[in-house]
């Protein structure tokens, strides 16, 4: 069950990430990047956790879904644009 949980934190945050960003934002994306924003998150959180663990001996757990959801949207404000 775990594994299952962990997965999904790696799924869902970058829909996370987009959801909040289209609700708390007024800003257009470029949508050519998008799909590399949702590939790059995961592997951004994956490495976060990875080194985390490694250096301070911490892992996030499943609190990863909320630093995958926030990695997705700072990585979306990065590559915003001003609506027309």
């Amino acid at each position: 069950i775990d594994l299952v949980y962990t997965l999904a934190a790696y799924t869902y945050g970058p829909l996370l990430g987009f959801f909040f960003f289209g609700l708390l934002t007024k800003y257009g994306v470029k949508d050519k990047l998008m799909p590399y924003v949702a590939i790059a998150s995961p592997i951004l959180c994956y490495l976060l956790d990875y080194f985390s663990k490694s250096i301070f001996g911490f892992g996030f757990g499943f609190s990863i879904l909320i630093m995958n959801g926030l990695i997705t949207f700072l990585l979306m404000f990065i590559f915003r644009q001003e609506r027309n």
